[in-house]
Order: structure tokens, then sequence, then C-alpha cells
């Protein structure tokens, strides 16, 4: 473990399933929640409403994705999910982590329902904003860059930046180059990455815990409208909506987001 600064988060790294991936911590001893990040981000992407958590005497444990690692994606093997979510949840029962709530976001929440199928036990509540994995059009948009003529798009720097800037126009360049490399990665390591070909969308029927569901009443990926055919997958599942939200509520409202996380988690 290492931290630069005292009022800055443990940070380091692990090797999951062969994979570098980053993780930080905030607040000390053994974490009382879990977060993974989504598509193209990084573990800060909690940053927000880590304060509140360490507030509450609570500490928060971020793990990173594979391609998020500093590397060039193209250079890394290509991911199978059930793989890297068997050796990540190894990893956390190896550390003592486990029976503690587990959060989301967008592409990361492949990696919960992967757990819930595999580990069922490990996390007694599945917290998943804007969450990935369940709308076929995902899988579709996955399937059709590993081809031609669209993997060409993806390898011109230029084509492939001003096709992302019409979907986020906000994003800074360097984001976007990330964006269109982990892209091509993920869309060549298709259909390794998809819960819904490897059958795992009705196993979750299975899993005994508590699902919750984050959603942002603006979401233009993840509409909140689509959250009743995510929470028919579960036995025991819970909707939540922020009003303006967006794609990433616990960035654009921290403070609504944390209270749905208390009110989740009884703190």
């Amino acid at each position: 473990m290492s931290s630069s600064k005292a009022d800055e988060p443990l940070h380091g790294e692990w090797n999951i399933g062969g994979f570098r991936t980053r993780w930080m911590q905030w607040g000390s001893g053994r974490p009382d929640l879990v977060g993974i990040h989504g598509f193209a981000a990084s573990p800060r992407t909690w940053h927000r409403i880590a304060p509140m958590v360490t507030g509450k005497g609570k500490s928060l444990l971020s793990v990173g994705l594979p391609y998020h690692n500093g590397e060039d994606p193209l250079t890394q093997p290509d991911l199978d999910l059930m793989h890297y979510t068997e050796a990540l949840t190894a990893t956390f029962r190896a550390m003592g982590v486990q029976h503690v709530p587990v959060m989301a976001h967008s592409f990361g929440c492949r990696i919960l329902i992967a757990a819930a199928v595999h580990d069922p036990d490990l996390f007694p509540k599945l917290i998943m904003t804007a969450p990935g994995g369940f709308q076929p059009k995902e899988d579709w948009l996955f399937s059709v860059f590993r081809r031609q003529p669209f993997l060409f798009f993806l390898r011109r720097e230029q084509l492939m930046k001003r096709g992302l800037l019409r979907l986020a126009p906000d994003i800074r360049e360097e984001k976007l180059l990330l964006m269109g490399k982990v892209f091509e990665k993920l869309s060549l390591s298709y259909p390794g990455i998809s819960p819904r070909a490897a059958g795992l969308l009705p196993l979750l029927k299975l899993y005994p815990g508590q699902t919750s569901l984050i959603m942002g009443s603006d979401d233009p990926m993840v509409p909140a409208s689509y959250a009743p055919r995510i929470a028919a997958y579960f036995n025991n599942a819970a909707t939540y909506t922020i009003t303006g939200g967006g794609h990433v509520p616990m960035l654009r409202e921290p403070e609504a987001y944390f209270r749905i996380l208390e009110q989740i988690l009884g703190w």
C-alpha cells in the first residue's frame, strides 16, 4: 500500500486474473463498502461521496477494471468476464473482504452480475448505478464494432474522436482517446464480456441478497424507465431515481446519492 499524502486515499495495484488492477481506499481497516467503476473511468469515480463515507466512520475500497490501468488496452489479453470475476472474488475472500456491500457503476455492474452468480454469498447487497449488462443494445454495439468497417472507425483517431464528441461533448481529448481504445478492446473481447451471452441473467433469481438500482432521471444511456426490466431479473430489488442525476449521479448529485446509500446500508 502507498499514499502520497496523509489526506489522500491509500492506493495500489493487484494482479487479478493476469490484469493489473488499480485500487484506492478511503478510510482505514476492513472496508465497509466496495465500489467498482464504469467504462473509461477510474477508482476515483467515488471521490465525491468518499468524504461522506469516512465522515460516518466508514471506509470505502474502490476497485478498477481491466484496461483502465494506464497501459495500452490493445496490448493486453481479451477479457473473459467470469474468469476475471472468479479471480477478483477469490482476492476479496483472501483479504477478508466478504459479507460487505458492493456498489458498481455502468460497465462495472457486469462484474456484479457475474459475482452474484459465481459467489452469491460474498456480497449481501448489490448497489447498481446506471447498470450495464442488461440492455441488449449494449451487447449489439460491442458485437458490431468488433467487425469492419466499424473497427476501422475506432482505429482512425480523428473519426473516433469526432463520433465520441457527439455523445459526450464535454469530455477532455485524452479521455476520448482512452474511451476509444478501451471500447475497441472490449469489442474485441465480445462475447466474453457479456452476461447475457454467458446465460447469467436468468441465474440472478438465485441471488439471495438485496439489490438496489440507482438511476438518473435524465440518463440517456440507461434510462430510468428501463429499471423495472432490470429489477425483474432479481427476487429482491428496489429502485431509487435521482432527479437530474444523469449517467453519473454520484458525481453530479453526490449528496442525493449518499442519502440513498445511507438508506440502503442503514447508516
